[in-house]
């Protein structure tokens, strides 16, 4: 029987989630519901939605759904979450799991208590380069870890005419980068390393302390719409950073630092991700999306690309085209989602868990005490 799922959420994210679950045997995209109706008359046109619900409280009690996909702003991730499991619906949650370690430490207890399945949308797991990383680092092939570098750059919002619900402290949370890229790349960290974040340094900027909104409008996630000057009434102060820097120690001596910002003009997106240990060091870009460098203590370097003869296991289930097609960033949500759907038990262990999405609440929760004291602070982890 085929899952029927519901969208909270119409924007930018509920199309990645559209396109992935439209591509999945036995799953059908029930309804959806939206702040604006517009944004859902628009996403079920696109996407063969059948029904569309004035709001998330409605879609929840309807009894159309099995599973629903949390794609609203942070602030409602609970109280939305709370709703679905008290209706023993499956729960797939956009990151971040909530912006207050009380918050995700809940969502937590309640999820283990109810054994509702869920999950968190860290899908940057299901790059396959990135997957075979893993394999390389817990393979003892670069030796002692040593080192860790990370990168996330955009510029969606590098104009001061820019603005999104994600630049509202109230609605996307305190740190606006560490929750929207940070969690994302602190989670690839620990997952491949298989190390823990103990204690981190942030400095966060707030590089556009004013920022313009047009007539209660707000600009797209990644648009490329250039923005003009005019008709933007509205000076709104912002109380989230644009930019932030993370140093970092681990768990058995290995160090690290992150850097992410979402005003680097003229880098529509770029990430890369770097782990050193004595006997060589493993590279990998969103530029070079297929393919993973390893470079050797003699000098070598080996360069892996999406190859099936190549690869191991786990990594071949979540490649989604054939042969040496090139895979992109959708195919990362497809992966997640039919592995968390299909219940993959060679997946079990790349599927994030909603611990997974608690830890990486920990971690911002330690950058936003950093950054407000100036110190050095440490990773608290009271479940």
């Amino acid at each position: 029987m085929a899952t029927r799922v519901g969208l909270v959420g119409a924007g930018m994210v509920a199309r990645l989630h559209a396109d992935a679950l439209r591509r999945m045997h036995d799953i059908i995209i029930q309804c959806v519901c939206s702040r604006s109706l517009k944004s859902a008359a628009n996403l079920a046109q696109e996407y063969g939605i059948q029904k569309i619900y004035p709001s998330w409280e409605a879609l929840i009690k309807s009894g159309d759904v099995d599973a629903v996909h949390i794609l609203v702003p942070n602030n409602l991730h609970k109280e939305v979450f709370e709703a679905c499991v008290a209706h023993n619906l499956e729960v797939v949650c956009e990151k971040p799991l909530a912006t207050r370690i009380e918050d995700a430490l809940q969502m937590y207890r309640l999820a283990q208590e109810s054994k509702v399945k869920t999950t968190i949308v860290f899908n940057y797991r299901f790059i396959p380069m990135l997957m075979y990383s893993k394999h390389i680092v817990q393979s003892g092939e670069l030796g002692e870890l040593r080192h860790v570098f990370g990168r996330i750059y955009q510029d969606w919002l590098s104009s001061p005419m820019a603005y999104n619900w994600r630049v509202s402290g109230i609605e996307g949370g305190p740190l606006r980068v560490m929750g929207d890229l940070g969690c994302h790349i602190f989670d690839l960290i620990e997952w491949i390393t298989g190390r823990k974040v103990m204690e981190l340094a942030a400095n966060a900027k707030t590089l556009i302390p004013q920022r313009k909104a047009a007539d209660g409008r707000s600009a797209k996630t990644f648009s490329n719409t250039i923005l003009e000057s005019t008709n933007y009434g509205r000076t709104i102060d912002v109380d989230t950073e644009d930019f932030i820097s993370v140093e970092f120690n681990m768990e058995l001596g290995v160090v690290g630092l992150v850097v992410l910002s979402q005003v680097a003009t003229g880098r529509r997106f770029f990430m890369e991700l770097e782990i050193s240990g004595e006997k060589g060091s493993v590279y990998w870009s969103s530029d070079r999306f297929n393919e993973l460098s390893v470079y050797s203590e003699k000098g070598q370097i080996t360069t892996y690309t999406k190859d099936f003869r190549l690869l191991t296991p786990d990594v071949k289930q979540a490649i989604t085209l054939p042969g040496n097609l090139p895979e992109g960033f959708n195919e990362t949500f497809l992966g997640l989602l039919d592995a968390f759907y299909q219940g993959k038990s060679s997946m079990h262990n790349v599927v994030p868990s909603l611990e997974d999405g608690v830890e990486q609440v920990a971690i911002y929760h330690a950058a936003l005490e950093s950054a407000k004291s100036g110190r050095w602070t440490e990773v608290s982890r009271p479940w």
